[in-house]
């Protein structure tokens, strides 16, 4: 398969679970798309079934999950979806929800990952469109760090380190590529404190987590 070419899938997969925040009963469907697409979240049960491309200018929220917004629909908590699409090379895809948020499943992108696999990716005519870094990026806030370089691979390197090493500090260097992504990222899941669950249910959130 060409890794140029971009990519949809052969047939509709289904889930049905919680959100990880609302704790509503939820079902979400991956549906192809033509060429050009990009990936689209589609309110299905919201008046006249609004659309909303998960673009960087829709996003309005970095809150405990990604939150995305077009005209007055919304859809939180895309972050691991999206990234089952990006590690598996989709580039256009319709997700189809009947809520506001996807179903968080075991907490990875693991599930999203098998059903997009046993669904078939089906390549298509037009080439993909990559972003390319010419120059060196820093960025700075609350203590977090990232420095971008430009590349010809996608390379990540990532450290962990809380304040008070409830974790010990640990660091990953990976070329993220379609097997990588299969054997050590797709299958990485959500974790969070014991000490925090109260608040955050206080704020609405993580009321499916458990």
């Amino acid at each position: 398969m060409n890794n140029n070419k971009q990519r949809t899938i052969n047939k509709n997969a289904l889930f049905e679970g919680i959100g990880l925040h609302t704790g509503k009963a939820v079902v979400m469907k991956f549906l192809p798309a033509p060429e050009n697409t990009g990936v689209v979240f589609i309110r299905s049960d919201l008046p006249n079934k609004p659309k909303i491309k998960a673009s960087l200018e829709n996003v309005i929220s970095t809150n405990r999950g990604t939150v995305l917004k077009e005209n007055d629909a919304v859809v939180n908590t895309v972050e691991h979806v999206l990234s089952a699409l990006k590690g598996l090379g989709i580039d256009n895809m319709f997700i189809d929800l009947n809520d506001v948020e996807p179903p968080v499943m075991d907490g990875s992108a693991r599930e999203y990952v098998k059903a997009i696999l046993e669904a078939g990716i089906k390549e298509q005519e037009e080439p993909k469109v990559y972003i390319s870094l010419k120059d060196k990026l820093f960025l700075e806030e609350k203590g977090k760090k990232m420095t971008y370089l430009p590349s010809d691979k996608f390379e990540v390197t990532f450290t962990l380190a809380y304040s008070d090493s409830i974790i010990a500090p640990q660091t990953i260097h990976v070329e993220i590529n379609e097997e990588e992504y299969l054997k050590r990222i797709g299958i990485s899941r959500t974790f969070g404190f014991e000490h925090e669950f109260e608040m955050l249910k206080a704020n609405d959130l993580a009321r499916g987590g458990s």
